[in-house]
């Protein structure tokens, strides 16, 4: 998944920029309030002059039907961008 198409824009900023919100399980918020959670997640990325890759949508249409939480799309980000360095 995805945040952006160009992940040199990605540097610097910090994952609470692209999830909002405490990370919740599904069944504690309605279809409406997650739907509301991607709204401003849009509007953030929109403010940091980023837009949000094809690869994301399909992530954020599941997690809108709860069939994802918060957690799993900062995996599926993290799993992506972030490498893991061992000194």
């Amino acid at each position: 998944m995805a945040i952006c198409s160009d992940s040199r824009k990605l540097q610097g900023l910090k994952y609470e920029h692209f999830l909002t919100g405490p990370a919740m399980t599904n069944r504690t918020l309605s279809q409406s309030a997650r739907q509301k959670n991607v709204a401003n997640m849009l509007a953030n990325l929109r403010i940091e002059k980023l837009s949000p890759s094809e690869s994301l949508k399909p992530a954020l249409q599941a997690y809108v039907d709860g069939q994802k939480t918060t957690v799993d799309l900062l995996n599926e980000v993290k799993a992506k961008y972030v490498t893991l360095r061992r000194g």
